[in-house]
């Protein structure tokens, strides 16, 4: 277990560019790949892809705080970075879905 905590630790505290944390970077990662393999898995059923993968970071996130030292700031930050590019990939669609049938305003 020790080396775990050494090999989490050490990702945590690296900066990429002397200001980007390297969690954040890998967090996105993960989340931009997992979102496109289940995004091909279920046929571009973007809802499901979003609950599927919300579950997974949410269920990391409690495990996170069980058996290493996070703080829940930490774990909000992280379950954050992983789900923005579903959720921004949400609002494209949705956005597109409105201006292709003319209608009025961004969310309507």
């Amino acid at each position: 277990m020790q080396v775990i905590h050494h090999f989490f630790g050490v990702i945590s505290n690296t900066l990429l560019f002397g200001f980007l944390p390297l969690d954040i970077v890998l967090h996105y990662l993960v989340g931009l790949c997992i979102t496109i393999l289940l995004l091909k898995k279920l046929k571009n059923n973007l809802i499901l892809a979003f609950f599927i993968l919300l579950s997974l970071a949410i269920a990391k996130e409690i495990f996170d705080s069980f058996s290493l030292t996070a703080t829940w700031m930490e774990s909000i930050k992280d379950l954050s970075v992983t789900m923005i590019h579903p959720f921004m990939l949400f609002i494209i669609r949705k956005w597109r879905k409105n201006s292709i049938t003319g209608s009025q305003g961004y969310f309507r």
